[in-house]
């Protein structure tokens, strides 16, 4: 089996090494074998020197610190699962549940705008009924190979539609699997490799013992090659070769060099320097002071790590930023609209589409109906506290026939006031138990 990448995997390599790094945090990018990768040791600095000022440079984590927010703004609310009911607790082979797939999956996209699902099970017997699935534990389950797994996809327009037609994936050095579409079946070959080289077994199969027609992997690539973190783990880049420069000029001005001219070789050596020492030489002439480095070029360094971060910081909140601009004359309504059409709104979006395929795909290969199955990642990314007046206004229309109940939860849901996890039939259990009286405890 080939375990090389294809020329278009190649080129991304290091941006995908980069942002794993710097999404990563200050462990990853000061390892003792990457940080070179980063900030480079002069050919006159010599390794004592080098660690002794990288231990005093901070990083600033301006990625990992984005991503990790970003990430927490999607999952504030929990996504929304229709047709959670025909899975199991865990939906990965690595016993992940919906949820955690999904965040892992928003972190890859976001760092690597690459990665994938693939939807495996063991073959199951033609008219198999559900329970006898379950008691030979034939379930399906999702595995997220991310994006340097991935080592060739190829595409075919098959019948006016884009169809993926090849994939090829490395576990490690010593096991993988090609996926191919032949005659419009599916099948899998599984490579291992032993000492006497590699050996492989190919399989086709079987759901109620008819051959699949799709290969069951979901790339989470949106068609572009750039990923989200890209701009932002470059400039992290920067900032961090900047720091190293501002704590080494920091170095020199503070230790600066001691002179001595005029007096004997041996007069000079093993000076006492401590405190209240007193020095004595032959020569009247001899003379003694220390060189002093002026450091005019720290602020200028210091004035260039405040431009980054303040980059770093645009370059963030662009992703929360409106795609359309919204007239002042909306007002609450234009805030509650920013979220939802922010880039971050529209990957949440993307991944939540891939995760519904997904799952569709695995509620299939369980032979249960998919076609309720969807996952939705919320975009309501900041919390609205909705105005006391407007409440009182909306359960006025509810008790005077105005608003219908499903308005008025919908509303309320909006608002945060009423939990996004609730159903229509929890709000209208909880109204007749409150009376018709919606307080905190609601959500």
């Amino acid at each position: 089996m080939k375990l090389d990448y294809t020329l278009d995997r190649q080129k991304r390599l290091a941006s995908w090494k980069r942002n794993r790094h710097h999404t990563d945090g200050s462990d990853a990018v000061k390892c003792p074998t990457v940080v070179k990768t980063y900030v480079v040791q002069k050919s006159k600095m010599d390794d004592a020197d080098y660690d002794f000022v990288m231990a005093g440079t901070e990083y600033f984590p301006m990625a990992a610190r984005t991503l990790q927010s970003f990430v927490g703004l999607v999952f504030r609310k929990e996504p929304i699962f229709d047709g959670s009911n025909l899975f199991p607790e865990v939906v990965s082979v690595d016993a992940q549940t919906a949820e955690e797939l999904a965040r892992a999956c928003m972190r890859e996209y976001m760092i690597t705008n690459d990665g994938g699902l693939f939807v495996d099970t063991p073959d199951t017997p033609a008219g198999a009924s559900e329970l006898e699935i379950e008691a030979l534990n034939l379930y399906s389950y999702q595995s997220l190979y991310p994006a340097e797994a991935i080592r060739e996809l190829r595409f075919k327009a098959i019948n006016g539609k884009k169809r993926l037609v090849y994939v090829r994936l490395v576990e490690d050095d010593d096991h993988g699997r090609e996926l191919e579409l032949i005659n419009n079946e599916y099948r899998a070959t599984v490579w291992t490799k032993s000492d006497k080289g590699w050996s492989s077994y190919t399989i086709t199969p079987l759901i109620g013992g008819k051959p699949l027609n799709d290969i069951p992997f979901i790339p989470l690539n949106d068609g572009s090659n750039g990923a989200a973190m890209d701009n932002l783990c470059a400039t992290n880049v920067v900032h961090f070769t900047k720091s190293f420069m501002l704590n080494n000029a920091e170095a020199w001005v503070s230790a600066p060099v001691m002179a001595i001219a005029g007096a004997a070789e041996d007069e000079a050596t093993d000076l006492d320097c401590s405190f209240g020492a007193f020095w004595v030489f032959q020569n009247e002439k001899a003379n003694w002071g220390f060189i002093e480095y002026k450091g005019d070029g720290v602020p200028l360094i210091e004035r260039d790590l405040d431009r980054l971060e303040q980059h770093g910081s645009m370059l963030g909140s662009r992703m929360l930023i409106q795609e359309k601009s919204v007239s002042e004359a909306e007002g609450t309504v234009a805030r509650r609209q920013a979220g939802e059409n922010s880039i971050l709104a529209s990957m949440a979006r993307h991944v939540g589409a891939r995760a519904t395929q997904a799952l569709k795909l695995q509620a299939k290969m369980m032979r249960k109906d998919e076609s309720e199955v969807r996952y939705t990642l919320s975009t309501d990314f900041v919390p609205a506290i909705m105005d006391p007046a407007f409440m009182t206004a909306l359960f006025n229309g509810r008790d005077k026939n105005y608003i219908p109940n499903q308005a008025l939860f919908e509303a309320l849901q909006k608002g945060d006031v009423v939990d996004a996890s609730w159903t229509y039939e929890q709000f209208q259990t909880a109204l007749e138990m409150q009376s018709g009286v919606i307080g905190s405890t609601i959500g």
